[in-house]
């Protein structure tokens, strides 16, 4: 019997109702596991977990004794059947003991190759939930290379057509950043990438695949368009930089205010230079104008503040849905002038840093949530916020009042 089960053991600087919360709420599973998660953590309650890769495995919380003990049934979608999985949770002086007993396996190849998946599953598993609660680092994330781009999103007719691109499938490349393998290989703004080391680039699944078995510093071939032309690189894969978020929630606080003045500050100097015209002048049907980019931020601060609201009451949601555009239209109208629109980006942003001061103390103790917030707010200026800003300028300065 012994030979049919997994047994792994390992032992984690947190208290074990950080560790609970991670194996029976749906952010913590997609923290530390899967990428997506469903979960009602009672008895008899569902359990959904889903993978890039295209591996899933649905089952039924079978027991669950808080802060001690989760069992739940497994089945994966190449599994021959369904087997179990037992967390067993230990308190001691600080740290928590975990038992993990993954039991139920059948005899044969089928079920050989299914128990050596699930054991490698699970020791990664485990050594990330270790990093995740003692560090906040995902090491999915962490020790995966960057290319060093920010996406424009995956490639469309529409965007086909104006781009001028033979292709139907691809990512676009939206901007590069400093220092990294990207700029140094030559990409530019627009660029469509078909193909990174050899695998096809048809969405962003498909490129965090084509990452999955490099490290930093490798130097991989990467096959793109730029306009009609077909072109082919040598790239060095980067080394993902320190989140920098401050230990402390007042520190971070401190950082994305500062962060926001400076926002704040180029937005107004921009609405005092420019003529109500040239806010609304876009150079085709598929580029947004200065205040369609603005009402684009807006939106993304409340889908932030959403997503923060989520993450209180344990529930992630993807809930970002900021470039519809009835919606930044809509806004558009209501606020009507660039000015108007500028100061309701202040107090939305305004509302975002307010959020960040309510967070629950124990979503602050956990850090694997913890630094994803405080990522997702200073990297939302730098990466995000400060790309359009330059958009907004570029927009106006094309239009004829600019």
């Amino acid at each position: 019997m012994k030979e049919k089960e997994l047994k792994l053991m390992t032992s984690i600087e947190a208290p074990h109702d950080q560790v609970y919360f991670m194996f029976t709420n749906p952010t913590g599973l997609r923290e530390f596991l899967a990428d997506i998660v469903e979960a009602d953590a009672k008895e008899g309650g569902r359990l959904y977990v889903w993978w890039n890769t295209g591996y899933f495995s649905a089952g039924t919380y079978k027991e669950v004794q808080k802060n001690k003990k989760i069992t739940f049934s497994w089945h994966g979608s190449s599994d021959p059947a369904a087997t179990s999985v037992e967390v067993s949770l230990e308190e001691e002086k600080g740290s928590t003991k975990v038992t993990l007993i993954h039991k139920g396996f059948g005899e044969g190849k089928e079920w050989d190759e299914t128990k050596k998946q699930c054991k490698r599953g699970w020791e990664v598993g485990l050594e990330n939930l270790k990093s995740m609660l003692e560090t906040g680092l995902d090491q999915r994330l962490y020790q995966r290379p960057m290319l060093g781009f920010i996406p424009a999103g995956t490639l469309d007719e529409d965007q086909a057509k104006r781009l001028g691109v033979p292709i139907e499938e691809g990512i676009i490349v939206s901007d590069t950043v400093e220092g990294m393998g990207a700029r140094a290989a030559g990409l530019k703004s627009d660029d469509v990438l078909v193909k990174l080391g050899g695998v096809e680039l048809t969405d962003f699944p498909s490129l965090t695949a084509s990452l999955e078995t490099h490290k930093a510093g490798d130097v991989v071939e990467v096959m793109f368009y730029r306009g009609e032309k077909k072109n082919k690189v040598d790239m060095e894969l980067s080394r993902r930089p320190d989140p920098g978020v401050p230990a402390k929630l007042k520190d971070l606080i401190e950082v994305v205010r500062e962060k926001y003045a400076d926002v704040y500050q180029t937005l107004t100097e921009i609405a005092k230079s420019s003529s109500e015209k040239a806010t609304e002048y876009s150079s085709g049907e598929l580029e947004w104008s200065a205040k369609e980019t603005l009402a684009h931020l807006i939106a993304s601060e409340r889908d932030t503040q959403t997503w923060m609201g989520a993450f209180a009451d344990g529930n992630e949601l993807n809930v970002f849905s900021a470039n519809d555009m009835n919606r930044l239209r809509s806004m558009i109208k209501v606020y009507g002038t660039f000015e108007e629109m500028v100061a309701e980006f202040k107090r939305s942003a305004e509302e975002s840093i307010a959020m960040l001061g309510t967070l629950p103390e124990e979503l602050v103790k956990r850090k694997s949530t913890y630094l994803r917030i405080g990522q997702g707010m200073t990297q939302g200026v730098d990466y995000h916020i400060l790309p359009h800003l330059e958009q907004i300028r570029t927009s106006i300065a094309a239009s004829s009042e600019g």
